[in-house]
Order: structure tokens, then C-alpha cells, then sequence
């Protein structure tokens, strides 16, 4: 009875062990990975901005992966021209056809990637570039 105590909480231990370590590894990673979202990531030449639609999108955390669903979420929308997903601001600018691509098929998608909340922003909205 002692051993499988043992063992319990020397799994336990370990998990904890497993959970603190890829949480620090990826506050490490986090900085090359920004480099390497923000890389990846359109210029403002190849998206009409002017054009785009603003959403809002919440619970986004990190470059490396939360950006790119939420990207790859929209990409996949028919109509879609174009998109630009910005962390600091928890915004997605998208360019597509109205006709095509209604905002609730945007927030469906966006929303479908998994743990994110989306909603049409709200132009007054203060975003990190114009606070």
C-alpha cells in the first residue's frame, strides 16, 4: 500500500514537473516565436486595411500559436481576400466579399478554432497603437 503511494505521488510530482517546464519554456520561446509570427505575418501593403473589417477577438494569448488558428480559421472562409491577426491589439482585419462572407461566418470561424470569443469591434475601441 506505501509503494503505490509512492508511485501516486511521485507521478504527481512529475506531472507538476512536466507542466511547470513547458510553461517556462514557452515564455522563452515566446519571444523568438513573436519574431517569427511577425514574420510570417502579411505586410499592411498586401491587406486594404482601409477596406478591411475589424474584429475583435478575445482569449488570443500568445504568437506562435493562437495567432495562426485564428488566421488559418479565417483564411479558410470563402470570400476571404486577406487577413491581419494582431496579438497586442485582440484584433483580426479581414478583407473579403460581403456577399460571400457574412461577419457571423467570421465569428463562427474564428470562434470554431477553439477558445476564442470574436465580435464586430467597436470603433471606439482604443487598440495599443492609437492608446
Amino acid at each position: 500500500m506505501k509503494l503505490a503511494r509512492f508511485f501516486s505521488l511521485l507521478t504527481v510530482i512529475a506531472a507538476i514537473s512536466v507542466l511547470a517546464a513547458c510553461s517556462g519554456e514557452a515564455a522563452k520561446d515566446e519571444k523568438k516565436d513573436d519574431k517569427k509570427a511577425e514574420a510570417n505575418q502579411p505586410a499592411d501593403e498586401e491587406i486594404d486595411l482601409a477596406n478591411a473589417r475589424v474584429f475583435t477577438v478575445e482569449g488570443m494569448n500568445c504568437e506562435h500559436m493562437c495567432v495562426p488558428a485564428v488566421k488559418e480559421a479565417i483564411v479558410g472562409i470563402e470570400g476571404v481576400e486577406g487577413c491581419k491577426v494582431v496579438l497586442k491589439e485582440n484584433r483580426a482585419y479581414i478583407v473579403a466579399d460581403k456577399e460571400k462572407c457574412s461577419d457571423e461566418t467570421i465569428i463562427s470561424a474564428i470562434e470554431g478554432a477553439g477558445g476564442f470569443t470574436a465580435k464586430v469591434a467597436d470603433e471606439t475601441e482604443p487598440t495599443d497603437e492609437g492608446a
